[in-house]
């Protein structure tokens, strides 16, 4: 247990210099140094002059009551490959070999 204790210690040490390092970057960045802050009030008052541009006068209609709506189950499948590989990558990716144990896939 101690071997195991001890292999563990560079690596936890390891995770604390990193998480000190990122506090420290984000305390910084907070402070304004780069300008962070600067840019960021720069953008909300950009959005806050575009938002007061936009026209607000906007007309809505009633839903007219003797509309017919239905659902469907089908769909086009189009680009769902990409989307299948892309989800499949990043499990590989997390998930490292089989996920389930021998002998809990039983098949009939």
């Amino acid at each position: 247990m101690e071997d195991r204790e001890r292999n563990r210690r560079p690596v936890r040490v390891f995770s604390f210099l990193v998480t000190c390092l990122f506090l420290a970057v984000a305390v910084g960045m907070s402070n304004g140094i780069g300008t962070f802050v600067s840019k960021i009030n720069t953008i909300t008052t950009n959005l806050d002059r575009a938002v007061d541009d936009l026209n607000t006068n906007v007309s809505y209609t009633d839903c007219p009551a003797d509309a017919d709506y239905s659902s469907k189950t089908t769909f086009n499948s189009k680009g769902m490959g990409g989307l299948y590989n892309m989800t499949k990558m990043f499990i590989d990716v997390i998930v490292k070999g089989d996920i389930l144990m021998p002998g809990n896939l039983i098949l009939s």
